[in-house]
């Protein structure tokens, strides 16, 4: 399913996903979280993690920059290669994007690997 194109045809007390925002191209994030807002009840919560920018949790063969570009190669077992997005939130960023989109956000980090969020729908 293309999930851009999705529309929520059902409200959830809980919608979770990991590891996908990074992976949301910048001009659609506030989209997409707006459809996430729409498939949420009043009350209901939304939790999220993902990665945090940090060079040593990366496999050997997928050298991270920090050279703001959000397209990186990843290749494969197989020997593939593909072109990805991945972009590394910073706390406030994503905060911002989860408020944007109707959600009372709270956006915190562990050490080194990790940023989550959780967030209500109060209206």
């Amino acid at each position: 399913m293309n999930l851009f194109a999705w529309q929520p045809n059902a409200e959830y007390d809980l919608v979770f996903f990991s590891f996908w925002l990074s992976h949301v191209p910048p001009e659609l994030i506030d989209a997409f979280l707006k459809k996430v807002y729409n498939s949420v009840r009043v009350g209901g919560k939304i939790f999220t993690i993902d990665s945090r920018y940090e060079p040593t949790s990366t496999a050997n063969n997928h050298t991270l920059k920090d050279d703001k570009n959000i397209y990186i190669n990843r290749k494969l077992n197989n020997g593939q290669e593909y072109e990805i997005v991945k972009v590394f939130y910073q706390p406030e960023q994503l905060q911002a994007h989860l408020i944007k989109a109707g959600f009372q956000a709270d956006v915190k980090v562990t050490d080194n690997y990790f940023i989550y969020a959780n967030g209500t729908k109060l209206i």
